[in-house]
């Protein structure tokens, strides 16, 4: 994809000196304006209806942050949901593994702001943990029930995958009851899953699903 994309843009130098010129001397013929419609004066963010993707969305997404853990091996990233409004954050235990010797984490609010946290405490059987930062007044994602869950329930994940902050993708509930292993070093299978479709790539862990 990189050589086609300077291919073009070789192509496009030759081409492009030719293009200005002529533009230039049919400056006066340009438009000055191509009439494109613009935004009503005092327009608002357009509603979506309760129940929506982009409503559900709207709702999750101040309550997801981005995690940053930077340790002598190098840089992780995850996501993690608010927990309670005091600053006490959900994530999984292998986002923050390295906050245990010492890492520095980072956390990314919704708004862009940034706080230093500390961990608070981690499981590593069951993947989780808990950092905390010094702020309060946050929004908590208010948790759902896992017993009302059935096998096609619309689903939607919400994360950072890939550094890419803020980003939902949407799936079903496709199975229920998965045993999942915590790590490479569980020997048990302790995680009573619910498996879903929806996009997840790394940097999505500890996100909303």
């Amino acid at each position: 994809m990189s050589a086609v994309v300077a291919l073009g843009l070789l192509a496009g130098a030759g081409g492009g000196a030719a293009a200005y010129a002529l533009l230039e001397s049919q400056e006066s013929a340009r438009p000055a304006d191509a009439a494109l419609p613009k935004p009503a004066a005092g327009a608002t963010q357009v509603e979506r209806p309760e129940g929506s993707v982009a409503a559900i969305a709207a709702a999750a997404l101040p309550s997801v942050v981005s995690i940053e853990v930077r340790a002598q091996q190098g840089v992780a990233t995850g996501s993690g949901m608010i927990l309670k409004a005091d600053g006490y954050i959900l994530t999984n235990n292998h986002v923050v593994a390295e906050a245990a010797s010492g890492a520095d984490v980072t956390v990314t609010f919704s708004d862009g702001h940034e706080q230093p946290a500390e961990l608070v405490g981690a499981t590593p059987d069951y993947d989780l943990a808990v950092i905390r930062v010094k702020e309060k007044g946050l929004e908590p994602l208010v948790l759902g029930d896992s017993d009302e869950v059935v096998v096609g329930d619309a689903v939607l994940a919400v994360g950072s995958p890939l550094g890419l902050e803020a980003t939902v993708t949407t799936g079903i509930v496709s199975a229920l009851h998965r045993p999942v292993k915590a790590g490479e070093a569980a020997e048990a299978a302790f995680i009573d899953a619910i498996q879903t479709d929806a996009a997840i790539n790394p940097g999505n862990s500890g996100g909303r699903s």
